[in-house]
């Protein structure tokens, strides 16, 4: 090659080299600040930001490689690993429920991996290690300035949280991310030399502090507690061994205690809202936490008892699967064939209380996640891989505590160990903001390991034609374009979808069916959830038999969703398939016995079916499950006098008057069952009690008017049914 050929190759070399590390920190930037109203999932767009990323980072390091006329990997331990990590994954798809959704994970782990790898090949020099961790500072800073905002009502971010997340849409997934930036930030106050960007990292610092204040998370403040520990051990030991005396340090621990009152005097002036500082904040934030945090310990409240049922249910679901899983991202879909009855109970409480359906995505503690998916194997090699990490962190960390390196190690391995303890509660490594800045964590301590002991290089191709380099950037292209359509079918499905979920709550039946066909004809996430709502959309125009089809093609992707069997149930009852109707109301209450409108329904369909036996069992039941739900009461109510039973229904609605005597609706209920038991009197004086509560109500004149009618009064009769007509 010629001189002007070498030129070009290190130009254009350079210009990749360059390119890479540009993907990387828009990838810092942009996937935590990325926040739409566009879609019901907000991790959903941050996911496809980042694989598109990170796949044109490899892509932009392996033609570099090829432009310089040679690829080759650096040789590392942690290439087996992961190949046999998502070997075990591969293979635990074999008796996977859903396996599209099993490819989908296994590539979102891919790209997880790759990340560390295109670091350490892409990212060596101290400047551009710490130009990534100062992105990742700034977009800490920006999160957290977007959150306090959010807390003064300065700045509106759409959100279905009350609270001040930000742009990561969660107080948990925020929680997490900070575990990762919140060190380094710090480890960046000690480690730059110019004034103004020391005060800069010391600005997120105090911000990213406040922020968790403001949210009250006690994994975050787990996090941030593991990682102040952790900079503080790893500067006492260095003290120590680099000839520091104890006395020195017990001078060092004297000031910083007589500091603590300085320290409070700071706090107290940084505002964080009206009438509000951070210090009366955060001991206000701490009162609660505390409490919580006693709850939890003694599993009091409801939260922590459905994640303590959770890790019981999925520790069930790991033992029973214990070698290979139940398939890598199928969790969600097996996870409700194992709930436990009090999982159940506390589910149908929150649900109650937040008037939402709740589904577990996840089980609330990564570590389990994987070994409930992917077996003992797949949590082994996990394991190992983090084992791998955390020798290469610790070797780091040994020298610097003896005077070599700087700081930056003591912050990646604050935001290492911060992650995998959060991770025991939480799910750290499925968030894309804390799992790219996780894995981006890696990559950066396996560079300064590498800087430190050298590396060796495995040869895989000599490029030693213009026409090799071209058909290496053509595959590149190809691979990158693959994956941008890809990710676009995803995003185009789940725009679809949430236009119409929202089309559905506003009872737009025929414009939410449109667009949720639209989103199936693309790659739709969780595609059981759009044939939900398009059986529901249909459900709500009559259309019972396409309904049931949508309803099917729901459970044929998760066959474990109790809410989509009972919508079948209905469903294939109104078409007239009663016995068909019955069976998935059976299945629903095996999934979830707890829930008294399944009960209903089931009673119901045997009843139609002509099991008049076994209806009122049904019946019976949810009258035992819904003491607390006048609603549902109501409703077993009309279930009993439809079947021609008068007596359990005057039960039913005297009880419910008993409890609640202000609703008309009951009297005039018991009102009805008592004229067809006989007792016109006491039907009369519930329906004038009703009229005394809705005086204007059409309904209470025509039952009065039916009781006027029952006694003989045919005049008395006609001008109540004069008025209900009138009214």
């Amino acid at each position: 090659m010629d001189t002007s050929g070498k030129q070009a190759s290190t130009f254009w070399g350079l210009g990749l080299q360059y390119a890479v590390l540009g993907s990387l920190l828009l990838a810092v930037v942009v996937v935590p600040l990325y926040f739409s109203p566009l879609f019901q999932d907000y991790n959903l767009p941050k996911q496809v930001l980042l694989e598109v990323l990170v796949v044109l980072a490899a892509v932009l390091w392996v033609l570099r490689m090829a432009v310089g006329g040679e690829i080759s990997v650096i040789r590392s331990p942690l290439y087996a690993t992961v190949l046999v990590f998502l070997g075990v994954n591969l293979v635990s798809l074999l008796w996977a429920g859903n396996r599209a959704q099993g490819l989908t994970v296994i590539f979102q782990y891919a790209c997880w991996f790759l990340i560390p790898v295109v670091v350490f090949h892409g990212v060596r020099s101290a400047a551009h290690l710490r130009l990534l961790a100062g992105a990742m500072a700034f977009t800490g800073g920006v999160v957290a300035l977007i959150g306090l905002l959010q807390y003064n009502g300065i700045y509106s971010l759409y959100t279905r949280d009350t609270y001040p997340v930000s742009t990561i849409g969660n107080v948990t997934f925020v929680a997490e991310y900070y575990d990762v930036v919140f060190p380094i930030t710090l480890s960046l106050v000690f480690l730059f030399r110019n004034i103004w960007l020391r005060l800069a990292a010391l600005a997120v610092c105090v911000l990213v502090g406040a922020h968790l204040v403001v949210m009250g998370s006690r994994g975050g403040w787990l996090g941030a507690a593991v990682a102040l520990s952790i900079f503080l051990g790893v500067w006492l030991i260095r003290r120590l061994r680099i000839g520091y005396r104890l006395l020195y340090v017990a001078v060092i621990w004297i000031a910083a205690v007589a500091g603590w009152a300085v320290l409070d005097d700071v706090t107290s002036a940084v505002w964080v809202g009206p009438g509000e500082d951070v210090g009366d904040l955060a001991g206000d934030r701490w009162a609660r936490m505390a409490g919580r945090m006693e709850k939890a310990l003694n599993v009091e409240d409801d939260a922590s008892l459905q994640r303590v049922y959770l890790w019981q249910d999925t520790f069930r679901m790991a033992s029973d699967r214990f070698l290979i899983g139940v398939g890598a991202g199928n969790f969600e879909y097996a996870i409700p064939r194992y709930a436990s009855r009090q999982a159940l109970e506390v589910k149908t409480r929150l649900e109650r209380r937040q008037r939402r359906e709740l589904m577990a995505f996840r089980a609330h503690n990564d570590y389990l996640e994987i070994w409930a998916e992917t077996g003992i194997l797949g949590l082994g090699a996990f394991c190992f891989l983090l084992y791998q990490v955390g020798a290469a962190i610790y070797g780091l960390l040994k020298r610097y505590v003896q005077g070599e390196g700087d700081i930056l190690i003591v912050g990646l391995a604050a935001a290492f160990v911060a992650t995998l303890a959060h991770a025991l509660v939480s799910m750290n490594f499925q968030n894309p903001a804390s799992g790219l800045s996780f894995w981006l964590v890696v990559g950066m301590a396996w560079s300064l390991k590498l800087n430190r002991e050298g590396a060796q290089r495995l040869r895989i191709l000599t490029v030693r034609q213009r026409s090799t380099t071209l058909r290496v950037a053509a595959a590149g292209v190809l691979v990158l374009a693959g994956t941008v359509a890809v990710e676009a079918q995803a995003l185009f499905g789940a725009y679809h979808y949430h236009l119409g979920a929202t089309w559905l709550k506003q009872e737009g039946y025929a414009s939410a069916q449109s667009e949720l066909e639209r989103a199936l004809r693309y790659r739709s996430p969780r595609a059981f959830l759009v044939y939900q709502a398009l059986g529901l959309s249909l459900s709500g125009q009559g259309r019972w038999t396409e309904a049931a089809q949508a309803f099917e093609e729901s459970l044929a992707r998760h066959p474990n969703n109790a809410t989509v069997h009972h919508h079948l149930g209905v469903a294939l009852g109104q078409v007239g398939r009663h016995e068909e109707a019955a069976a998935h109301f059976q299945e629903a209450i095996a999934l979830s016995p707890a829930s008294a409108a399944f009960h209903l329904k089931l009673g119901q369909a045997l009843a139609e079916s002509g099991d008049r036996r076994a209806a009122f069992r049904a019946f019976e039941q949810a009258e035992a499950l819904a003491a607390n739900r006048p609603e549902v009461l109501n409703d077993v109510g009309f279930a009993y006098m439809t079947q021609q039973h008068p007596e359990p229904a005057r039960r039913v609605w005297q009880g419910l008057v008993d409890r609640w005597p202000g609703g008309a609706e009951y009297r005039l209920n018991l009102s009805v069952a008592l004229i067809k038991l006989g007792e016109q009197e006491a039907a009369l004086a519930q329906c004038r009690q009703a009229l005394k509560r809705v005086p204007k109500s059409a309904r209470a004149y025509a039952v009065l008017g039916a009781i006027y009618e029952s006694q003989g009064d045919s005049l008395q009769a006609r001008e109540a049914y004069q008025k209900a007509f009138a009214r």
